[in-house]
């Protein structure tokens, strides 16, 4: 298993994932999150979700990131970043487990947890710099809370 920081409240916690991957009652509640592609590593986005949501204290906020699933994606998150420009190692991502944003929205609707804004980001490999987007074709964000009940 790959292990992952984590934000919560602001600062950066190691091993939340594993509470939430093996489902592991966890006594801490958080108001915010922030998960930065990770949720396309995770075996089932789903109960990722669920377990999110268990943690979270009503209205609690979560800002998520990940990669659209699209031939764009594919193109950039893969392609280029893997095989061309090196900048990850081969293997670190599967486009099949890139999720659409319908299919994040539907998932986080599920756990009871609402997106309130999505936006695209993209990155300038010449200044090395990210900034938001209208395009959600390749990196995405979106910023949810949990439902009041």
């Amino acid at each position: 298993m790959k292990e992952y920081f984590v934000m919560v409240d602001g600062n950066f916690m190691e091993g939340l994932l594993v509470f939430l991957k093996f489902g592991v009652v966890c006594q801490y509640a958080f108001l915010h999150a922030c998960f930065s592609t990770v949720i396309e590593h995770v075996a089932d986005p789903a109960e990722f979700c669920k377990s999110l949501a268990a943690l979270a204290v009503p209205d609690g906020a979560a800002v998520i990131s990940t990669i659209n699933r699209s031939m764009t994606s594919y193109a950039t998150a893969i392609v280029a970043a893997e095989y061309l420009l090196r900048w990850l190692p081969r293997g670190t991502h599967e486009w099949s487990s890139f999720l659409t944003p319908e299919e994040l929205v539907l998932i986080l609707q599920r756990a009871n947890i609402s997106v309130r804004e999505m936006a695209g980001f993209v990155y300038n490999p010449f200044t090395r710099r990210r900034s938001l987007s209208d395009d959600i074709n390749v990196n995405f964000i979106a910023f949810a809370t949990k439902n009041s009940q």
